[in-house]
């Protein structure tokens, strides 16, 4: 199989230590290029690891088959749907937007243009996280507690401007919450105290009936434990550390390959080797009935997808109505923290805020219960648009 043609978004820290050599080492992969909003990072970057770097974001994508993208969750929102507009499958940093309207017109662009998209939650991609959450569906689980403490934000190459202003609960709370929701089963309403800039729990309701409970914080000051999830159930317990997981992007990088490969919508309209194409009621393109049938397969394929994110939409608006007819109450998914960060109140409560981007579909990035590969992920090779919505705070 030919190396998949990725080209890179960003040239920050995290770019530099992770994306960059993880796409350029191959062999599922190859780093067709960089751009970034600071053109000296870009040429840098991408001199190291023996590839061009663009000026104008649109020769990246016409250099590539896909984008992976490295930089602030609204930079992110904003790019990703030129990306997908250009007919580019996506590789997403979480969180996926800095607030809903983002992740709402993302996760619409991704679905209109039918392309390709998974998200890097790099628990999912650890065998010891296979493993974890095997454990988790035998022991009949009722209840977890997860923790995440660091003091990032107190200095080094991961306290910027993003992280300073929004915290813990945009940056390490999708990791904590995935798993949770991956354990225990699927989040339905979350109670949260606290400041995303200090410390912040949630208390996590799950259907079935399960509770939890995560504490996160990027504010310590000295040494602090790797991060943890503990799972308990009437069968037994589970838990996965952190400092268990190994060097995940290599798999991250095979897995997003065989998703690009396998066809998952990387173009915006039907199309085969031999260029296929239907307009109306008539095929051209040099193709046969075979060719013919492959492109129609596609576009079947996207269609649903397009009718399944409007029926989500159509939920997800008539949703919003009756949380503004019904006052407050607890929020059925509290994804977005609002407010200043400053206000601890309004910070991660989030009361009167309906989430219902994720009930869409049907398809769930958590509900990777079946590896892809031998190793939990977050399935990407079904995950749709409405799906990627879900992780725009804390998975769901």
């Amino acid at each position: 199989m030919e190396p998949v043609r990725v080209g890179l978004v960003g040239a920050g820290p995290w770019a530099e230590m992770v994306h960059a050599p993880a796409l350029a080492a191959g062999p599922h992969t190859t780093l067709s290029g960089v751009w970034a909003r600071r053109p000296d990072a870009a040429r840098a970057l991408a001199e190291a690891h023996g590839a061009p770097s663009f000026e104008r974001l649109e020769d990246l994508f016409a250099a590539s088959e896909a984008v992976a993208f490295c930089v602030p969750p609204a930079v992110q929102a904003e790019l990703g749907v030129l990306a997908a507009r250009a007919g580019r499958a996506l590789l997403l940093e979480k969180p996926l937007a800095a607030d809903l309207d983002g992740a709402r017109r993302l996760a619409g662009a991704i679905e209109e243009a039918g392309v390709a998209s998974q998200m890097l939650f790099t628990f999912r991609y650890s065998a010891a996280t296979a493993g974890f959450l095997d454990r988790a569906r035998r022991i009949e689980p009722f209840g977890g507690h997860a923790a995440n403490i660091s003091g990032s934000l107190r200095g080094g190459p991961f306290a910027t401007p993003w992280r300073l202003e929004r915290g813990a609960v945009l940056d390490v709370g999708p990791h904590m919450i995935d798993l949770l929701d991956a354990a225990l089963g699927r989040v339905v309403a979350v109670k949260a105290h606290g400041d995303p800039l200090g410390w912040v729990g949630l208390l996590l309701e799950h259907e079935g009936g399960a509770v939890s409970e995560a504490s996160l914080s990027m504010a310590v000051e000295g040494d602090t434990p790797p991060s943890r999830i503990d799972v308990y159930g009437r069968l037994g317990s589970a838990s996965l550390l952190g400092s268990e997981l190994g060097d995940v992007f290599p798999e991250v990088v095979r897995q997003f390959a065989g998703t690009v490969r396998d066809g998952a919508g990387i173009r915006s309209t039907p199309a085969t080797a031999c260029a296929c194409r239907r307009s109306s009621t008539r095929w051209s393109g040099s193709c046969g009935p075979a060719d013919q049938g492959q492109a129609r397969d596609q576009g079947g394929a996207r269609d649903q997808r397009r009718r399944a994110g409007r029926e989500a939409r159509d939920r997800e608006r008539e949703q919003r109505a009756a949380d503004e007819r019904g006052g407050g109450g607890t929020c059925r998914w509290a994804a977005a923290p609002t407010g200043s960060s400053k206000r601890p109140s309004s910070a991660v409560s989030a009361t009167r805020t309906s989430a219902r981007a994720a009930s869409h579909s049907g398809t769930a990035l958590h509900h990777a219960a079946e590896p892809v590969g031998g190793v939990a992920s977050p399935n990407p090779r079904v995950a749709t648009p409405a799906t990627v919505t879900s992780a725009v705070m804390c998975h769901r």
